[in-house]
């Protein structure tokens, strides 16, 4: 079975748990995902792989980085000229990231790197870990 991100279906749960869908079977763990579709293209995989990540649900997967970046660099500039809030941090508390860094999700050997932003913040992140899933993701600011 071939696929792209249009065939599977994220979301979550009533009870919070991650599901996924594929041609109307809904998954609830990884593994079983991959099972079911063992040649999910690396962006397709890297939705899976952060959407069931216990953590993933802070990070949103960063799909297209030209854009990405162009808004990022945007939003950088606006939040360095607002006034200082210390009760409402913004990304201009942060040194600005080496944006050329990002990258569409790819596949090196038996781990996958891609990238993602800190959801509410908008920081990016570099993610990587085994594509099988059989191991932790590392998320890494840039």
């Amino acid at each position: 079975m071939t696929t792209d991100t249009q065939q599977i279906i994220f979301r979550t749960g009533t009870d919070g748990t991650p599901v996924a869908t594929v041609n109307g079977q809904a998954y609830t763990m990884f593994s079983e995902l991959l099972s079911a579709v063992p040649d999910m293209p690396a962006l397709s995989l890297a939705r899976a792989l952060n959407h069931f990540d216990p953590k993933g649900s802070d990070y949103s997967l960063i799909r297209d980085p030209e854009t990405f970046q162009q808004r990022y660099k945007a939003q950088y500039k606006r939040a360095e000229s607002a006034p200082f809030d210390p009760n409402n941090p913004d990304i201009s508390n942060f040194p600005m990231p080496d944006l050329s860094q990002i990258r569409v999700p790819e596949l090196m050997g038996a781990e996958i790197v891609f990238y993602a932003t800190l959801n509410g913040l908008g920081v990016p992140y570099r993610v990587s870990g085994p594509a099988d899933g059989g191991g932790v993701l590392t998320y890494l600011p840039l």
